[in-house]
């Protein structure tokens, strides 16, 4: 009878328990580590406290090589995972959010439908087979040995970082991708987002910036190319940096710029500046003279030039020689980077409005 009763007893207890497979014996150490009792043979209890009160997770334990079992952390939203030599990424908390895989070695990973943001940087991945993520807003993948990207698998993604790899294409990505961080990598032509507001394509083979949505995007950097020429004309402009490239002219920059970075360039001459621009770098260039100074301009770069003078001095500019790379003076009557006082209109159309 007594044994009987230590059965049902046992039957019980068992009953109670969700016990989910976990084969990987690392993982079980850690596991129980954090949450002593939670192992149940090679199973996890998906009902002991630890296990579902858990919110977030950070898995650094070596040796660990297969994730199945995570399921069972119910309440995860947000994993961290670093330096695991893990093959695959097969199986995730059901209510995860935020995923970071970082310095590991995998080459797929599971869908997800509740994911917002993956990060899988430092990984050395020469491919990744993305899984189906409809919620996914970010993606950072910077940092490994990819050459092509396709994100298609993640059609609200209005994030993607892929600097720092060897593309030569990136596909996929929808119209509503806000911010594309694609530096350090080999490509020479890209799509750009309709609505892509910040672009970063520096350390590329680029021959021309490519096109994009004039009336979106205010930041474009895009240095350390081959760049010859800019379509400009972008309304919203307010950062373009441009150094390090082989243009020998400008377009129209539009009227909201208020950072232009020409350094280092083959350039020869400036037809006129942008009325709300602050900061104008031309050092390294083949400049012998200067437009007219908008009112607003507050610094100026020009190391490493032939200027010698500002045709005139906007109230807020900054007077450095070290940044001018020439004693601070506008140019005096007679000399041939010299400009007469312009007219008030003419004034109005340079340099915008004058206060009252």
């Amino acid at each position: 009878m007594r044994q009987l009763h230590f059965c049902l007893s046992l039957l019980f207890v068992w009953s109670c328990q969700a016990l989910t497979p976990m084969p990987d014996a690392a993982l079980r150490n850690w596991a129980n580590g954090y949450w002593p009792g939670c192992i149940v043979g090679t199973n996890i209890d998906e009902t002991h406290p630890g296990v579902s009160g858990a919110t977030s997770l950070w898995l650094v334990t070596p040796g660990v090589q297969d994730l199945t079992g995570m399921s069972a952390f119910s309440n995860v939203t947000e994993l961290q995972i670093h330096g695991l030599n893990l093959g695959t990424v097969n199986e995730l908390p059901p209510q995860i959010q935020y995923l970071t895989i970082n310095n590991c070695q995998f080459t797929s990973i599971v869908s997800s439908p509740t994911l917002f943001y993956l990060g899988i940087q430092y990984n050395n991945l020469t491919s990744v087979q993305l899984g189906y993520y409809p919620q996914l807003n970010g993606l950072g993948c910077a940092f490994n040995q990819l050459t092509t990207l396709d994100v298609s698998s993640c059609p609200a993604l209005d994030y993607l970082n892929c600097g720092h790899n060897q593309l030569t294409s990136i596909t996929g990505y929808g119209a509503f991708l806000y911010t594309l961080l694609a530096d350090h990598n080999q490509l020479s032509n890209l799509s750009v987002p309709n609505y892509c507001s910040f672009l970063d394509i520096s350390h590329n083979s680029f021959t021309s910036v490519p096109t994009a949505n004039p009336n979106a995007t205010r930041t474009v950097i895009a240095h350390h190319n081959q760049i010859t020429s800019f379509w400009g004309g972008g309304s919203t402009f307010a950062v373009v940096d441009l150094s390090h490239n082989q243009l020998t002219q400008l377009p129209d920059l539009g009227p909201a710029l208020r950072v232009l970075d020409v350094g280092n360039n083959p350039l020869t001459s400036i037809a006129y500046l942008p009325v709300e621009l602050r900061v104008l770098a031309v050092d390294s260039t083949s400049l012998t003279c200067l437009p007219y100074l908008n009112k607003d301009l507050e610094e100026l770069y020009a190391q490493g030039t032939a200027l010698t003078c500002i045709p005139n001095q906007p109230i807020d500019l900054l007077m450095s020689a070290s940044n001018f790379g020439f004693t601070p003076a506008v140019c005096p009557a007679g000399d041939p980077c010299y400009i007469a006082l312009p007219s008030l209109a003419m004034k109005v159309f340079l340099q915008g409005p004058f206060d009252p």
